[in-house]
């Protein structure tokens, strides 16, 4: 009898794993993973944590990424959105992450920011509830000789149960040598948590 539960079991686990594998099963409907975990697996993967108040990290050669995190906010009661404050205590943050660099004596830099909403449940951004919601923004900073387009700036993951969401800035900068454009494509992306925690990536 033992045999046979051990048996259904491990078929079990193998069909729950293939079925995240395809798709079939939001990973984001799992129980969250706790803060100790994530903020070893994000380490582990090369993410800086943000911290309250602001901080200049240098990336690559000439790539620098300031952050500024404010402060966890309580949220109004008027203002929760649906869904949330079960597990506790409704918190806003308001981020901002700027990657710039001075390539030849020329400066430019690409910024990000957004706010967003926790309860060591779920985390909410840019999805509506009532007329207030959280926001994401990509900023288009250009310096002298050299102009940044913003191609892309996405939020992942954004479910009503997300216990993570992935906030991404995809730009290019051009500029010319010699009367030529040359273009080089950049992006950088934050990932917020129920946690009320958030890591940085410098992606290329």
């Amino acid at each position: 009898m033992n045999t046979i539960k051990r048996s259904k079991r491990v078929i079990i686990t193998i069909l729950v794993g293939l079925a995240l594998a395809l798709g079939l099963v939001s990973p984001a409907s799992a129980a969250p993973p706790g803060s100790t975990d994530i903020a070893a697996a994000e380490r582990a993967a090369g993410g800086i944590e943000g911290r309250t108040g602001t901080q200049v990290h240098h990336l690559v050669k000439d790539v620098t990424l300031t952050l500024t995190l404010g402060r966890a906010i309580v949220v109004p009661a008027g203002q929760i959105p649906p869904g949330m404050g079960t597990n506790g205590t409704v918190y806003q943050r308001d981020f901002s992450g700027t990657m710039q660099s001075v390539w030849s004596g020329t400066f430019w830099s690409a910024t990000q920011s957004g706010r967003f909403f926790f309860d060591n449940a779920v985390v909410r951004e840019t999805t509506t509830y009532r007329g207030y919601q959280g926001w994401h923004t990509c900023h288009r900073n250009s310096g002298f000789g050299y102009s940044v387009t913003t191609t892309s700036c996405p939020v992942y993951n954004a479910q009503p149960n997300s216990w993570r969401l992935q906030n991404y800035d995809y730009f290019t900068v051009t500029f010319f040598s010699q009367g030529s454009p040359l273009q080089f494509a950049h992006a950088f992306h934050a990932n917020v948590y129920n946690t009320g925690g958030i890591y940085w990536y410098y992606d290329y």
